[in-house]
């Protein structure tokens, strides 16, 4: 329920809400300063409300505005919202610097499974952007669910998984487990080149047994993929 309160929201906010340039919204969040009883109440509205596409997106790819007890709620709206998807990607891109830790176990979990759930995207934005995300809130568990994505069309998405099975498993679990999909048969050709490329860097880690060359090689990090503008992305009916 939204409370009224006397307190203006301040033009700093105004303007990190309605900005359309993600070039210039790291800006606009970072003049923003601490919130205040108006910008709070303002925020909880634009989010009650889900109809400012664009200010939604902003305030989703920016969590720690939103109030910790309505967070997980708001993500999953995003993340489950079938007609307005560039929300879906704006949220993957906020829950990125959060992952394991922030979250009690049942939410990264479900927070985890929408992620994978959106690898197979028509969207390669969403796909890749999630692939990213995962490396941040895969659990052990959640390996096995991924390891299709190996053969993912797309070679940022096949590295990024292969970087979140190694951040959740090691490299030592990590290694055979792409070994076994390579003797499957059935990849596609450019997935068995990336992957046994992959496999070298797995097993040269492997022998080197140094977790510090993990952190420094390519597989310790995500590729990352070009984030569009809300005003660039092409609406539900258009797909």
């Amino acid at each position: 329920m939204l409370t009224s309160t006397t307190t203006a929201p301040r033009p700093a906010l105004d303007a990190f809400l309605a900005c359309a340039e993600l070039d210039e919204l790291s800006d606009r969040r970072a003049a923003l300063g601490a919130l205040d009883a108006g910008d709070i109440a303002a925020i909880d509205a634009v989010l009650y409300h889900w109809s400012d596409l664009q200010a939604v997106a902003n305030v989703l790819m920016y969590p720690e505005l939103i109030a910790r007890p309505q967070l997980v709620r708001h993500l999953l709206h995003a993340l489950e919202d079938a007609d307005h998807d560039y929300l879906a990607l704006a949220a993957i891109v906020g829950l990125q610097p959060l992952g394991h830790g922030f979250f009690p176990e049942q939410h990264r979990e479900q927070l985890a499974a929408l992620l994978i759930a959106r690898l197979p995207s028509a969207r390669l934005a969403i796909a890749q952007r999630a692939s990213v995300t995962l490396v941040s809130f895969l659990g052990a568990d959640e390996v096995a669910r991924v390891a299709r994505f190996l053969d993912h069309p797309d070679d940022t998405v096949r590295h990024n998984v292969v970087v979140a099975i190694v951040a959740a498993v090691g490299v030592a679990a990590a290694g055979p487990l792409v070994r076994r999909t390579l003797a499957q048969g059935s990849l596609g050709a450019d997935a068995r080149a990336s992957l046994v490329a992959r496999a070298g860097e797995l097993d040269a880690l492997i022998a080197a047994g140094d977790p510090d060359r993990v952190r420094g090689s390519r597989l310790g990090a995500p590729l990352l993929a070009y984030l569009p503008n809300l005003a660039d992305w092409p609406p539900a009916a258009s797909r």
